[in-house]
């Protein structure tokens, strides 16, 4: 756990990748704030896939961002002699 403050702080995967943050939504207030969980998940090449938001200690995701990557190729011609 990597201790950011008295209300956030981080937790890094066997990768040593951000895999959860928990946060207020308003640190300047915290006492009437909400809890914000985000979790992260990734894939195996190490890329982010997921990122879920749980507000409150919700059971099911309040919100969810997928990720996804492509691959570019790009073919060069002006090189040709």
């Amino acid at each position: 756990m990597v201790r950011i403050n008295a209300y956030q702080y981080t937790l890094l995967n066997g990768s040593r990748r951000v895999s959860r943050f928990v946060t207020k939504s308003a640190i300047t207030d915290p006492v009437h704030a909400d809890d914000y969980v985000f979790d992260y998940t990734y894939n195996s090449d190490g890329f982010l896939t997921t990122k879920s938001l749980y507000i409150n200690g919700s059971a099911n995701a309040n919100f969810s961002t997928l990720y996804s990557y492509t691959k570019l190729q790009i073919n060069n011609k002006s090189n040709t002699y």
